[in-house]
């Protein structure tokens, strides 16, 4: 058993060893050599110095996906994701092949339609 307790010395809440609530107790400000503040995963090995990049990744073993889109309700446990995904209700196309014109949203689709000319050189 594992007891916290509060600023006036009194015992406040009581974990069981295998708690993961004892594992963030345990491993919660641990600074590395460097001096800065490591942020560790309560499910997993993983380790971060970003408080928000920890966030996220919990997200990932808990299924929460709090990011939800207004168009059609796409949900995501990253921002970032949701706002990728924005981009896919407009026309805007940014990225266009130099080859044939075609355009793309995103530059990884480009990218990969680049690969589709390769076979015309070879």
């Amino acid at each position: 058993m594992f007891e916290t307790f509060s600023p006036q010395g009194s015992f406040t809440e009581t974990y069981d060893s295998s708690s993961k609530m004892l594992k963030r107790l345990l491993i919660a400000g641990k600074c590395t050599s460097s001096g800065r503040k490591q942020f560790h995963c309560i499910y997993c090995d993983y380790t971060t110095f970003y408080k928000s990049q920890i966030e996220a990744h919990e997200r990932s073993h808990t299924g929460e996906r709090p990011f939800v889109c207004n168009v059609c309700g796409y949900s995501t446990g990253r921002k970032t994701q949701l706002n990728r995904h924005l981009i896919t209700h407009t026309d805007h196309r940014p990225h266009c092949c130099q080859l044939c014109f075609k355009r793309f949203r995103r530059s990884d689709n480009l990218q990969m339609h680049m690969l589709t000319h390769q076979k015309d050189y070879l």
